[in-house]
């Protein structure tokens, strides 16, 4: 194949050299047929269309440059106010997903046995009978209850309207698989409100973050680098710091002002130690303290029992001498660190992301250093994010079955177990509870045998439910398995709406519409549901009055116009940053959809500030140290058997008094015989978790700080690999007491010495031919472990390192 100067400079923009490391890797070959693809455009009438980028829930702003009917790039809105122009590389790159060879473009019904890759193509007239005659089936023999729906993501209409179409069924089963957010549950331990905290990044001058991947595909990475630069240089004569504080030298720590190295899984104890500091040398904020704080000073309960307080419990456990034992930092660093934070603000501490068993209890440690120097509901603090500005869709009216099959819920594992709500981070028990009452299993965004610790038991399980339906655009490990495949269209050939992403201070609506048409015959999953309930027929269509998905998004953004604090963006979005427009008077709802059309979305109520009773709803009215939520969470816990089971196995006393508190503990699992390293997983924002491992032109930008491309590694510290004899670019076997994986080392001295540490995302044995058979999957190494608090998954295990 002779390559061009253009087509090579073009290639080296996205990769360096296009080879892989290690057997099995792809070729320069592929990467250019991708390219080609890309480049074979037909001369045409050029125009340019704005939406919104769906694939994370970062919802950054996005233009389509069209030739005719043909979609050839794309880059950012700059109308939008926060993203202002910017796009990551994965939404630059979905053009790749729009036009891959993988793409499912039709329905296609199981002929073979399950798993053996034989299909019949359907139409989808044919696809959605079978589904609703299996539907209407066991609803009526055996009731409402016997569908389970999985949903993989939270963020656009599809779950919404997911869990619309579940209640109008009558089936109370609808799980949401999540990693979890443990800043979201100290938030809600902390201040009573269940949402993701929002960080006024913008404006803080000193930032302590504790592990959490900013730039690296955070709740939208292009806000993150934005808000980074504007707290560097907004104001004059002052450029804000950032500390990372973790294991690994992760982008965000390489683009960090200082990069403090920690042992895994210490970020609680770190900031405790930062906390005695602050509390001992009289540093914080004694007014906030006082006025908004609750749990901060010892107290005598109503039995006469005392209750510790913040104060004598984190001067009595965490000095920092204790605490540089524990995290490997030394007492100088963590007194320093309390200093800057005190003196340079306004200040703010963010994370961790989990990952780790003690998550929840880190985040709570982390989040204490925001109350103690007052930054809560402050400029540059930690504020509640804005209230969603969507009307609500009509209420749903079920008929008497399906009231009959709601009442009938089966308990969950993450219900009856857990203190807090519980996650369903691993299907594995949910699928094996609920899998002798399930007839109907329908999957949206879902890949549990790709992505569960336990997919042996998901894959038992599965095996024993009557119908599989998935809802995917590929092809991958879980839709494989099914009995039915409905292919479904990305977002640039869909209508959408998004709210504003997680951690953001601003109130946004990004609109999605789409830009061509959509492959073959592939449909939004907001469509599939619309043409599922009305296939169906009853109260089920009666509960989906809409024709289609435009018309869905209209009834959700026509009460925009009566927020008269916002409007459209803006055309000077760019140089207004997050100010909101003044609401135009539109002559006609058409005029206003006509606009949001034209500019991409919408900008509402401005951050604010100080409105203390949106932000503590606690039963004290304030911020609480000692969480009551907490207490009551597990007071209504430990009576359950289970949960008494569940403690045993944590060896956590839940009725000790100081649980209430920010704490430390030691995470899970801790050391096991033979198995002397702690494995450490991440994402990248090429891959994610997986989801993006199809696209040739993210494979080649996996990791350009190790040169790999196309392939997994290990990083290992070269202290480590050194008393190991491993070389760079050996091959090497990771095994944990649960599997084992055979990867490159790559010697990275930005890790920890005794960890390694794993992208998540490769290791498919699906999906598509970039991603089928490119790197291991380190899920394989995992146990099913938990937080034991909110049930989010534990992405560590302890290992060995041999080689190959």
């Amino acid at each position: 194949m002779e390559v061009s100067r253009r087509k090579f400079l073009q290639l080296t923009v996205v990769s360096t050299a296009g080879v892989a490391l290690g057997d099995g890797g792809t070729q320069l070959g592929n990467v250019l047929q991708a390219s080609e693809q890309e480049e074979r455009v037909p001369n045409g009438v050029e125009q340019w269309l704005r939406t919104t980028c769906t694939l994370c829930p970062g919802g950054c702003g996005a233009r389509v440059r069209l030739i005719d009917t043909r979609a050839v790039k794309l880059d950012g809105n700059p109308l939008h106010p926060v993203t202002r122009g910017g796009l990551c590389p994965v939404a630059e790159a979905a053009l790749q997903l729009v036009y891959s060879p993988d793409r499912l473009t039709e329905p296609m019904l199981r002929v073979g046995g399950r798993g053996q890759g034989e299909w019949q193509p359907l139409s989808w007239e044919r696809a959605l009978q079978i589904l609703a005659d299996g539907l209407r089936s066991h609803r009526d023999k055996e009731g409402a209850e016997t569908l389970l729906l999985v949903l993989g993501r939270s963020h656009g209409l599809a779950p919404e309207l997911l869990r619309r179409f579940a209640h109008a069924y009558g089936t109370p089963e609808v799980l949401e698989l999540t990693s979890g957010d443990p800043a979201a549950d100290a938030l809600w331990l902390t201040q009573g409100i269940r949402t993701t905290p929002a960080y006024d990044l913008e404006n803080a001058h000193y930032v302590l973050s504790f592990g959490v991947p900013l730039v690296d595909g955070w709740h939208g990475p292009v806000r993150q680098m934005l808000a980074l630069a504007e707290m560097r240089q907004a104001t004059p004569g002052h450029r804000g710091k950032l500390v990372q504080l973790e294991a690994r030298l992760s982008p965000t720590a390489a683009k960090a002002d200082e990069w403090i190295p920690l042992a895994p899984g210490t970020e609680g104890a770190l900031a405790l130690g930062i906390a005695h500091v602050l509390v001992a040398e009289g540093f914080y904020n004694p007014a906030f303290v006082a006025e908004r704080t609750f749990g901060f000073e010892d107290s005598t309960d109503a039995a006469g029992n005392r209750q510790p307080g913040f104060r004598s419990m984190v001067l009595e456990q965490y000095a920092p001498a204790r605490v540089a034992q524990i995290t490997g930092v030394s007492e100088e660093t963590i007194r320093r660190l309390a200093t800057e934070f005190a003196r340079f603000g306004p200040a703010l501490a963010i994370g961790p992301i989990g990952g780790h068993s003690n998550a929840v209890e880190s985040a709570l440690a982390v989040h204490a250093l925001n109350a103690l120097v007052g930054g809560i509901e402050s400029v540059g603090g930690v504020l509640v994010p804005p209230v969603p500005v969507f009307p609500e869709l009509p209420p749903v009216d079920p008929d008497p079955k399906a009231r009959e099959g709601l009442a009938s819920a089966q308990r969950s594992p993450g219900d009856a177990l857990l203190p807090l709500n519980g996650r369903v981070a691993n299907l594995a028990p949910w699928l094996e509870r609920l899998s002798d009452v399930t007839k109907v299993l329908l999957l949206w965004d879902a890949n549990p045998l790709f992505s569960d610790p336990e997919a042996k038991r998901c894959h038992e399980a599965l095996e024993k439910i009557p119908l599989i339906a998935t809802i995917a655009p590929f092809l991958d490990e879980t839709a494989a398995f099914a009995d039915l495949v409905l292919p479904e269209s990305t977002f640039l050939e869909s209508w959408d709406v998004l709210d504003s992403a997680p951690g953001l201070p601003d109130q946004l609506v990004g609109l999605t519409q789409p830009a061509l048409a959509a492959r073959g015959q592939a449909k939004s999953a907001g469509e599939i549901v619309l043409a599922l309930a009305r296939e169906l027929g009853g109260s089920i269509g009666a509960a989906f009055p809409w024709e289609s998905m435009e018309q869905v998004v209209r009834a959700k953004v026509d009460g925009l116009v009566r927020d008269a604090q916002g409007g459209v963006f803006p055309e000077a979005a760019a140089a207004q940053g997050n100010e909101a427009a003044a609401t135009p008077d539109y002559e006609s709802p058409d005029a206003l959809w006509q606009d949001l059309l034209n500019r991409g979305g919408w900008s509402g109520r401005p951050r604010e500030y100080g409105n203390w009773r949106r932000a503590l709803q606690t039963r004290s009215g304030k911020y609480e140290f000692s969480s009551q939520n907490l207490r009551d969470a597990i007071t209504a816990a430990v009576p359950r058997e289970p949960m008494r089971a569940l403690l045993k196995t944590f060896d956590a006393d839940f009725t000790d008094p100081r649980l209430l508190l920010p704490h430390y503990s030691t995470p899970l699992p801790e050391d096991v015989d033979g198995f002397p390293l702690r494995l450490l997983l991440f994402r990248t924002l090429a891959l994610g978790a997986g989801e993006h491992a199809n696209q040739p032109f993210l494979q080649e930008i996996v990791a350009p700080h190790v040169n790999v491309q196309w392939d997994s590694w290990a990083e290992l510290n070269p202290v480590t690999a050194a008393s190991l004899q491993i070389a760079d670019g050996d091959w090497i076997w990771l095994e944990s007491p649960h599997g084992r994986i055979r990867v490159r080392a790559k010697l990275w001295p930005g890790i920890v010495p005794g960890a390694v540490a794993l992208p998540l995302g490769q290791g498919h044995t699906a999906v598509g031919q970039y991603a089928r058979g490119t790197g291991a999957n380190p899920i394989a190494l995992l146990s099913a472990t938990r937080d034991p608090l909110s049930g989010a998954a534990v992405l560590s295990a302890r290992v060995r390192v041999t080689r190959a």
